[in-house]
C-alpha cells in the first residue's frame, strides 16, 4: 500500500514514494516467486505420488485379472463336472427304477414272513400249538 505524499517535504516526497512503491513491488515479486516455487514443488510431489499410485493400480488390476482368469478356469471345470455328475445321476436313476419295484416285492414278502412268525410265536405262547421234538 502506498503512503500519501508528504507536502512538508518539497521534491523529496516523490522519490521516497517511488522508492516505497519499488520496494513494495520487490516484496510482492518475492512472495510470488516463493508461492510459485511452493506450487512447483507441490506439483512435482503430486506427480511423483500419482505415478507411484498409478503403477500400484495397474499392478493390482493386472493381479485382479489374473485371479479372474483363474476363477474362470475353475468355473469352467466345475461346470464340466456338474454336467458329468448330471449324466451319472441320470444313469443311476434309470438303473434304480427296476430295483424299486423289486424292493416293493421283497418288502411285501418280508411283511408276510414277519406276520407269520409273529402268529407262530403267539400260537406257542397261547398253547394253541404244541411243539414236540422226537
Amino acid at each position: 500500500m502506498l503512503a500519501p505524499m508528504s507536502p512538508t517535504k518539497p521534491g523529496g516526497g516523490a522519490s521516497a514514494l517511488l522508492l516505497q512503491a519499488v520496494e513494495s513491488l520487490r516484496c510482492d515479486i518475492q512472495e510470488l516467486k516463493a508461492a510459485l516455487n511452493k506450487h512447483t514443488d507441490d506439483e512435482h510431489r503430486f506427480r511423483l505420488d500419482y505415478e507411484v499410485r498409478h503403477a500400484d493400480v495397474i499392478n493390482k488390476a493386472s493381479a485382479a485379472h489374473t485371479r479372474m482368469d483363474g476363477l474362470e478356469k475353475i468355473t469352467t471345470q466345475n461346470t464340466a463336472d456338474i454336467a458329468k455328475n448330471a449324466d451319472a445321476i441320470s444313469k443311476l436313476d434309470k438303473s434304480i427304477q427296476p430295483l424299486l419295484f423289486q424292493s416293493k416285492i421283497v418288502g411285501w414278502f418280508a411283511i408276510t414272513l414277519a406276520i407269520s412268525v409273529i402268529g407262530l410265536v403267539w400260537s406257542i405262547i397261547t398253547h394253541q400249538v404244541t411243539l414236540t421234538f422226537p
